[in-house]
């Protein structure tokens, strides 16, 4: 008998928690369909008005209003500035500083910022006016055997309720700069010479770092040549010939670079127009298919609110089964949809060789007087990667290595975009 009411206690208390984490499911879901985040709870750079209010005048003492959120005006300004400053590639330590030393700005519960308190907050979109929510279709049990983010990054930003802080340009730039930086290994986010991280090894694909070198007149030079980090810290077996390149002979060719492929076409390019049909723009069809795939999600989501709206007023119209089944139908198309209209966006946003001739020549002109993080910043702009392969040629009792530089730009696609190197994870520069 023991043994019976102990089975009959487990298999209760499973039931329970299966009715209560199928209920809060539903009712994120009614917060999503209604655009409003899956806790309701104070956000940073807006007020909060809740849907429960002590009121002693009303029946009960509380008074229901609409949920919802409005900028705050003097928290407001400060979240569009910490985009800004982030975009402009200030470190999320730096921020956090400034709000707290120089504002004295604190959470909404109270407390002081801190790194990862500021990244959670810009990584969230919210002061982008959208909401941040875990892929449905995904598997890795989130919230059941961990809690703190997707293992797989499967996250999908949705539309809110909330008014928007920052404008979609600036929500972009923060996408792409942190995407840039979580690629970039931590040294050479500040750059120390005029090619830090950009440099790849030709054979393995991998970083080319620099290394110090004695100079002819004795003494040593700082970053005198660049090598391959696999070959030098890994072995032959991970990259056979190696690199062994100077510095100063990288940054000559890109020098020449500029000038041959870059900015040598604006005075190559006809100062008439030449008639006859335009070329297809990319971009244009891109903006297209962004429109279509906006006017589809806009559907979706018009008929995921008549869904929720029909299932609160009467909760019996549906079976059980059958809401669920349609609902999580139509919260995956619209994830996919969502997922369509970033690549789009990726698409539509993809630089054209023309923007970027300005910028070249700018550069071209003031190579010599701006510091090498300037011209280190610059060529990010221009750049993916520079790749260089060396190659070692016997002539009798003498050699050489010869150098073959190639330079993969960002107007053009990405000839690495197939297999990207992971080999040269924490290297230096």
């Amino acid at each position: 008998m023991g043994r019976f009411n102990r089975a009959i206690l487990f298999d209760l208390a499973v039931f329970e928690s299966d009715r209560a984490g199928e209920q809060w499911k539903e009712t994120h879901a009614h917060r999503r369909a209604m655009k409003l985040p899956a806790t309701g709870r104070p956000r940073f750079g807006y007020i909060w008005h809740p849907r429960r209010v002590p009121d002693p005048t009303a029946p009960g003492g509380i008074r229901l209003q609409e949920e919802r959120y409005e900028p705050h005006q003097d928290h407001g300004p400060i979240a569009v500035e910490l985009y800004e400053r982030k975009i402009a590639r200030k470190g999320f330590a730096h921020l956090a500083h400034w709000l707290n030393d120089e504002l004295g700005v604190r959470t909404m519960r109270g407390n002081r910022w801190a790194i990862n308190s500021v990244q959670r907050y810009l990584d969230s979109g919210f002061a982008a006016g959208l909401l941040r929510v875990h892929d449905p279709e995904c598997t890795c049990k989130l919230g059941q055997d961990h809690f703190a983010t997707c293992k797989f990054g499967r996250m999908l930003y949705i539309p809110g309720a909330q008014p928007a802080l920052i404008t979609p340009e600036q929500w972009e730039a923060y996408q792409e700069h942190r995407k840039e930086t979580k690629a970039t290994p931590p040294r050479a986010r500040s750059a120390t010479y005029t090619t830090t991280g950009l440099k790849r090894c030709g054979h393995c694909r991998g970083t080319a770092v620099a290394r110090s070198g004695r100079a002819p007149a004795g003494g040593w030079i700082r970053g005198h040549t660049f090598v391959c980090f696999n070959h030098k810290n890994k072995g032959k077996s991970a990259c056979g010939p190696g690199l062994y390149v100077r510095r100063d002979e990288v940054e000559k060719e890109v020098v020449n670079w500029l000038a041959r492929d870059v900015a040598a076409e604006i005075d190559a390019a006809p100062t008439v127009a030449v008639e006859g049909a335009p070329l297809p723009d990319p971009r244009a069809r891109a903006a297209e298919e962004r429109a279509r795939v906006q006017a589809e999600l806009a559907k979706t989501d018009a008929a995921l609110d008549r869904l929720v709206t029909d299932h609160a007023l009467d909760p019996d119209k549906y079976p059980a089964d059958t809401f669920a089944r349609v609902r999580d139908q139509l919260t995956g198309k619209k994830g996919a949809l969502i997922n369509d209209l970033e690549a789009l966006a990726e698409a539509e946003s993809a630089p054209a060789r023309a923007d970027f001739r300005p910028l070249a020549v700018g550069l071209l002109a003031e190579w010599k007087s701006i510091l090498p993080v300037e011209r280190n910043a610059i060529l990010r702009q221009l750049l993916r990667r520079i790749v260089v392969t060396t190659t070692k040629s016997d002539q009798g009792a003498q050699w050489r290595l010869d150098a073959a530089y190639e330079f993969h730009p960002v107007w053009e696609p990405d000839p690495w975009a197939d297999r990207q190197s992971t080999n040269h994870a924490g290297a230096l520069d």
